[in-house]
């Protein structure tokens, strides 16, 4: 996925506008714009407990509870209602822009991550962009980038908080040339996703006056630890609706899997473990065809983590019908931070980004896909295989589990949300 802030830009005192108004390309207002990609491939290293468990707790909630809520706003904001976001690479990019702020617009910043502690907030972030930036990027790729218009400078002190606290890279780049910033972005975008994010962005994307982009972008490739196998995928009914159906193609599993039913949400879940250690994904099928809506509903006031907690409490044998599916969604990421209060970002001149300029954020969006396959491995089955022999146990008869209709998924490492979604159809 990525996600970009466009950043525009003023001179600072008006006076000098017109003592230099034949420099019109200095004169006029210039932006900043925020940019996420974020890829996922369902084919790891965990990083250390290193913060007090306190600030991990409390940065766990709000961003299980922000990540719902951001959820609920693309599926609301959606035509099409699969859909798939990283609420993550839009988090730290406000957590790394907020830091030149203050007042009404840092708090803004707060409520819409869930923070009361700014502190807590920034930790947080500059935590989570060191531990992932530094994994494996054949795991997992998680990158910053600050790209400077190379007519202008970066202050000083922006630029090692980047680099030093949000791992960024920084980079000038010739945006008074539309396709030849276009075509840096579209470059950096392809190989740090694998090749799954192609031309996010075009020359049209950089009106006049952008002179700075805030970028992040996520590529996850996990693969299942217990895979599927692709000779038993068949074409199964998907319900869209309480009269149509549709014929999917249908992965199948049969596997003990932590799994239950809610009957708070009206909905079971099952959890799948990818090979990688920590990560894995929830699928949550509401029992009413329609019920996703009142699953975000719930989500957004409660988080999903709370209720995913309970599957460990049911570690039973399930066989498994859950449809492959591939989703691109490209969000418009300003809307929806000014339908949730973040208004000051995109309206107040701020010092502190471009040196000798104020800026504010002209424009922001993300584009994330993802892909769920049978792809695997062949060494989880093998373990698994070993522990039924030693075990002498009868085989068990398997829970049916199917995923034959509208679901709501979520793909976390430990208990951060990195990638949300539904799909429906």
């Amino acid at each position: 996925m990525i996600s970009i802030l466009l950043i525009i830009n003023r001179l600072m005192h008006d006076v000098v506008q017109l003592l230099t108004a034949n420099n019109t390309s200095r004169n006029m207002d210039k932006f900043l714009m925020l940019i996420i990609f974020s890829v996922v491939l369902a084919r790891d290293n965990a990083f250390a407990d290193r913060l007090p468990f306190g600030l991990r707790h409390n940065a766990r909630r709000s961003i299980d509870k922000s990540s719902m809520n951001l959820l609920k706003d693309v599926y609301e904001a959606s035509n099409d209602k699969n859909v798939v976001t990283s609420p993550l690479g839009v988090f730290v990019l406000l957590s790394l822009f907020s830091t030149v702020t203050n007042g009404t617009t840092r708090q803004e910043i707060e409520n819409v991550l869930g923070f009361h502690d700014y502190s807590q907030l920034t930790d947080s972030f500059e935590y989570l962009s060191e531990s992932y930036s530094s994994m494996d990027p054949n795991l997992l790729t998680f990158a910053n980038k600050v790209c400077i218009s190379d007519t202008y400078q970066l202050e000083k002190e922006f630029v090692n908080l980047a680099t030093r606290q949000y791992h960024s890279e920084v980079t000038s780049i010739d945006l008074q040339n539309p396709e030849a910033a276009a075509d840096v972005v579209n470059q950096w975008a392809f190989s740090k996703s694998g090749g799954n994010i192609k031309d996010p962005v075009s020359a049209e994307t950089f009106t006049p006056g952008i002179v700075a982009l805030l970028i992040n972008i996520i590529y996850f490739q996990g693969k299942w630890k217990y895979p599927f196998n692709v000779d038993e995928t068949t074409e199964q009914t998907f319900h869209i609706s309480a009269t149509e159906t549709v014929m999917k193609p249908t992965m199948q599993l049969s596997q003990k899997l932590f799994h239950g039913y809610n009957r708070f949400l009206q909905a079971k879940m099952i959890h799948l473990p990818y090979n990688e250690t920590d990560f894995s994904m929830i699928i949550v099928v509401p029992d009413e065809i329609h019920g996703v809506p009142r699953l975000l509903d719930l989500f957004r006031n409660e988080g999903i983590l709370r209720f995913t907690s309970k599957l460990y409490m049911s570690y039973k044998k399930v066989h498994l019908e859950m449809p492959k599916f591939e989703v691109t969604t490209r969000l418009n990421v300003k809307d929806i931070l000014v339908k949730e209060g973040v208004h000051g970002i995109f309206s107040k001149y701020t010092s502190g980004v471009v040196k000798g300029e104020g800026v504010k954020v002209s424009d922001a969006f993300q584009q994330a896909c993802i892909k769920v396959d049978e792809a695997g491995t062949e060494a989880a089955a093998f373990t698994e295989f070993g522990i039924q022999l030693r075990c002498y146990m009868p085989e068990e008869e398997p829970v049916l589990f199917k995923v034959d209709r509208p679901f709501v998924y979520a793909i976390l490492h430990k208990d951060i949300v990195l990638f949300t979604g539904t799909y429906s159809h």
